[in-house]
């Protein structure tokens, strides 16, 4: 499928060539293709954190918690070489039509998590989750929605520290 079509296209399928419209970005007044820029924004931060995050270059995968009748999934990623902030990251997984937390519940209680301590969703402004007993207590989470936790490293500090390593290589190659 040329171009991903199959996601963030705005008309159906063609059986030409079908083009990207870039224009579905560009600046407006009104701003009426807020949508847009977020979802490219969004895919924007995943390949960031595809690029910059050791634990996801790595064979180590855990899965810690499946089950299937409430439609939830978590699994664990880790760099196995050094003990680093940001290099610890665990993907909650929403694959029913309910919302979570349920009932009079006050948050979803997942446990497992493999570390105690801060945990900042990746996808959420860095919202700052404090695990203890190994239990991630999670406010909300919606329907068909995923999240990505990681470990003692905020999305901001890691955008920081990419910055400075880049300026570094650069003023080695000088």
């Amino acid at each position: 499928m040329p171009y991903g079509e199959e996601l963030g296209e705005y008309k159906e399928k063609t059986p030409g060539v079908a083009k990207i419209d870039w224009s579905l970005i560009d600046d407006r007044n009104d701003n009426s293709n807020w949508l847009n820029k977020q979802h490219l924004q969004f895919y924007k931060d995943l390949i960031h954190l595809r690029k910059s995050n050791l634990s996801l270059y790595t064979e180590n995968v855990e899965f810690l918690y499946e089950n299937s009748e409430d439609g939830l999934m978590l699994y664990y990623r880790w760099n196995g070489h050094e003990i680093k902030q940001g290099e610890h990251l665990i993907v909650l997984c929403n694959w029913s039509s309910k919302t979570y937390p349920i009932n009079n519940e006050t948050s979803l209680e997942i446990p497992n998590i493999p570390k105690n301590g801060k945990w900042y969703d990746w996808l959420n402004e860095n919202q700052e989750y404090n695990v203890e007993n190994n239990i991630l207590k999670v406010d909300s989470l919606k329907d068909h929605q995923a999240r990505i936790f990681i470990f003692d490293y905020k999305k901001d500090e890691q955008q920081a520290y990419d910055k400075s390593l880049t300026q570094k290589l650069q003023e080695q190659q000088k």
